[in-house]
């Protein structure tokens, strides 16, 4: 007589399904072994359609648990979605700042560049101008010490104008030692010291005219004062009984008169003025030194 089959009840194939767990949730591995055992237990028992709707049942029960959590969860679930679309509208619209910010700084950039060259340029334009003026200026000064040569000269200065073309000479031209200017007013220093030159030779030939003129008087002025002379001192000589050979002249006489009371080149009818003779031999010995 074959063996009975085991009859399982409604409620022990309920208590064998809760107690199998298809999957640890702390365990990374299936764990089939107690639903084989429980399903071949069902077969061999001929109840599948009790095992069937246990199933079902536990399938709608898990089914259930799964909507309440999700519909606990879903407030959650769509705000969170909610904040990410929000999140990826302010990036994106973050990005499209970031890339328009990044153009404008490109081009401040450019606009610094542009700038920075342009006030480069201006400071080399600055100190090129600044050299210019100094170069202006030192010409300037030059061409004032030559044009009071010319109005010394004029105005008969001419040891006064000989000493500027010194200065002239030994003046420091260093921010124009390398331009035609300078070496142009080099060059007309000595046809200057010839204008000095034959502006007192001149000066003095016309002093030689005066003097020749007024000769023949000097010479009856100088007569007459010798005579005048001549005649005081016989009468001294009568008065004092002194010798005859003690003539006008001699030691005695001229012990005597020590003062001399006529001038013959400076009185009331001559006055000749000896500057433009010194002046003449002064500025030709300095000229020819």
């Amino acid at each position: 007589m074959p063996p009975r089959r085991p009859a399982y009840t409604q409620a022990d194939i309920d208590a064998q399904l809760q107690a199998i767990h298809l999957l640890d949730p702390s365990s990374t591995t299936e764990n089939l072994e107690g639903l084989g055992t429980l399903v071949k237990s069902v077969h061999d028992a001929r109840q599948q359609d009790a095992f069937l709707r246990t199933v079902k049942g536990l399938i709608e029960s898990k089914d259930a648990d799964i909507e309440k959590i999700c519909g606990d969860n879903y407030q959650d679930f769509a705000g969170s979605v909610s904040t990410l679309l929000t999140v990826r509208t302010y990036t994106v619209d973050l990005r499209d700042r970031i890339s328009s910010l990044d153009q404008e700084v490109s081009q401040v950039g450019h606009g610094l560049a542009s700038k920075k060259k342009a006030l480069l340029k201006s400071k080399r334009t600055a100190g090129n101008l600044d050299e210019a003026i100094g170069t202006l200026q030192s010409c300037l000064r030059v061409l004032d010490m030559v044009n009071k040569v010319g109005e010394m000269i004029r105005e008969r200065k001419y040891w006064s104008a000989l000493r500027t073309l010194e200065e002239i000479r030994s003046l420091p031209f260093s921010s124009i030692s390398q331009t035609p200017f300078l070496d142009h007013i080099l060059a007309s220093l000595p046809s200057l010291r010839a204008q000095i030159k034959g502006a007192v030779t001149s000066e003095h030939n016309s002093w030689l005219l005066t003097v020749r003129e007024v000769t023949g008087e000097v010479g009856e002025l100088a007569l007459a004062a010798v005579e005048e002379r001549a005649r005081r001192w016989r009468t001294r000589r009568e008065r004092e009984g002194l010798p005859y050979t003690n003539r006008v002249g001699c030691a005695v006489e001229l012990v005597t008169n020590e003062k001399v009371e006529y001038d013959i080149l400076n009185n009331d009818r001559i006055v000749v003025d000896f500057k433009p003779l010194y002046q003449s031999i002064h500025i030709h010995t300095a000229l020819d030194a």
